[in-house]
């Protein structure tokens, strides 16, 4: 139970809230082994490489509530994006529970300016 409480801590710290994390955690089914390309090890290199750059949700929020919208990735400032120690840390707290930390979201471009809005992909 020491575990979860640290699972719950961390996602609280992340701003998730720490009583649904723990009831998801107590309805999962321990995962089989993962091939070495699927695990956490796999992420965080990819993320110290510059592969994948993840954003910070809360940095994604204040950007919404500012008014402002989404920039290309090479335009965004560099606090928006986790670093792979900071991502580290969490994993490390998470343990097979990492994957609570990632949504992907992937949007494409009408042009090298312009991100596809939702009333322009309909």
């Amino acid at each position: 139970m020491a575990k979860e409480k640290v699972k719950c801590d961390a996602a609280a710290a992340l701003g998730f809230n720490p009583e649904a994390v723990g009831r998801l955690l107590l309805s999962l089914s321990p995962e089989a082994e993962r091939p070495p390309h699927l695990g956490p090890q796999a992420l965080l290199d990819s993320v110290e490489s510059g592969a994948i750059a993840p954003l910070k949700g809360r940095w994604l929020v204040k950007l919404q509530e500012g008014g402002g919208s989404l920039s290309r990735r090479q335009d965004l400032p560099r606090e928006a994006f986790w670093t792979a120690d900071e991502l580290r840390r969490h994993v490390d707290a998470l343990g097979d529970d990492y994957g609570l930390l990632f949504v992907a979201l992937s949007y494409r471009w009408l042009s090298k300016d312009r991100l596809a809005s939702s009333s322009t992909t309909r």
